[in-house]
């Protein structure tokens, strides 16, 4: 398992890497999750001037891996979606970045077993808002055990923990109770979107945003998303209805200080 987890890296390392350094597209960047939903929906539907095609959306494996941290500080990507702990510390280490606002909320689930209180719960290596979430839901005796996110599965599945934090995706697929991350029904913001300076102030930004709007409220419809979740991901309707059930929503960003 640890071999492919490093083999998912080093692929995506090259993928965001093999692009030239003069690029006519939108660059974008996106992990291959629930999340993922919206930059495939937004490339392949809808007319973007000099939009990269869907082929040159840059698949994120881990965005708070150093792979990403690289690719964001090299400027080979124009906007990414970020988790708020990794979108927090590239603008710690790098000034050339703002961030727009929320873009997704509760897409990460907690899985637990049904028999009892978790004890053991594993979430992504990193983001401490979930090891926050879990220790105001279940207490500070419930251990939190940090996991590369491509190993959450696996770890679960072992039964090496009663519980993980997980894409929604994912979460569908493992045996066990399906939990919104905050017990008292707080909409949880799982991503939002970066953009470079430069790209807020190009050309090209209006267009992408007003895409983005009309690509958010299409899939927050869902007949839309039943649809591209079924093309994309094979989902049923009655899956899509489970989710939709979780409050798992696309949020349009709005514009934070000053460009």
């Amino acid at each position: 398992m640890k071999r492919f987890a490093t083999r998912c890296v080093l692929l995506a390392a090259a993928c965001l890497f093999s692009c030239t350094e003069k690029h006519e597209g939108i660059r974008i960047a996106a992990p291959d999750d629930f999340c993922g939903v919206l930059a495939y929906y937004l490339v392949q539907h809808k007319e973007l001037v000099n939009a990269a095609p869907a082929g040159e959306i840059f698949p994120l494996v881990d965005c708070c891996s150093t792979t990403t941290e690289w690719a964001m500080s090299a400027d080979r990507i124009d906007a990414a979606w970020l988790c708020p702990d990794a979108a927090q510390n590239l603008l710690k280490k790098d000034d050339r970045f703002i961030i727009i606002g929320s873009a997704l909320v509760n897409s990460q689930v907690l899985v637990i077993r049904k028999d009892g209180n978790p004890k053991r719960i594993a979430y992504s290596h990193k983001r401490e808002y979930q090891r926050a979430f879990i220790q105001k839901r279940f207490g500070m005796d419930c251990e939190t055990i940090p996991v590369m996110p491509t190993v959450l599965p696996h770890v679960y599945e072992q039964g090496n923990v009663d519980g993980v934090v997980v894409d929604i995706l994912k979460g569908m697929t493992l045996k066990g109770k399906l939990l919104r991350l905050a017990g008292d029904g707080t909409d949880v913001v799982t991503y939002v979107l970066v953009v470079s300076k430069r790209f807020s102030r190009s050309a090209s930004f209006p267009r992408f945003s007003a895409a983005l709007q009309d690509s958010i409220a299409n899939l927050n419809d869902i007949g839309t998303l039943t649809k591209v979740l079924d093309e994309q991901k094979k989902l049923t309707a009655a899956e899509v209805k489970q989710i939709a059930a979780l409050s798992i929503r696309f949020v349009p960003p709005q514009l934070h200080g000053k460009r």
